[in-house]
């Protein structure tokens, strides 16, 4: 080795350890700051579920209705959350709100067509229910 080599070597595990150095600072930082954890588990499930549907539409299947479900998937947290927040709202129906939820993330994507209207009528149930309970929406 050289002695261009060596300092080009030497330089290289400098940047190594200023990378790593910085890799825990982020990981500290997510450690102690939920809300980052929350935008960051976001973004990253928004992407996957958009190459998802790019999957999908690439191999000739419905992508709408695999769009609609996520859709869907979003409108029932958006619901948990506000019943969560909500003083007016039952604890039973919280939980079931939860359970519709889990079990929509829980079905099979190849079979959407077969479930997709049912989430949607119960998904406007509830809604009406959280709206009659606490008169907002």
């Amino acid at each position: 080795m050289d002695r261009e080599d060596k300092a080009t070597f030497i330089w290289n595990i400098f940047k190594l350890i200023i990378w790593i150095i910085l890799l825990v600072a982020c990981y500290y930082y997510l450690e102690n700051h939920p809300a980052e954890q929350i935008a960051l588990y976001s973004w990253v499930k928004n992407i996957v579920q958009k190459v998802e549907i790019f999957w999908y539409n690439i191999t000739w299947r419905d992508w709408n209705l695999l769009a609609r479900k996520f859709d869907l998937e979003s409108k029932y947290l958006e619901m948990i959350h506000f019943a969560e927040e909500k003083w007016c709202i039952n604890q039973d129906f919280v939980a079931e709100l939860h359970q519709r939820y889990k079990t929509l993330q829980e079905e099979d994507n190849s079979k959407i067509e077969n479930y997709i209207t049912s989430y949607t009528i119960s998904a406007a149930e509830f809604e009406m229910k959280i709206y009659n309970d606490c008169g907002e929406n």
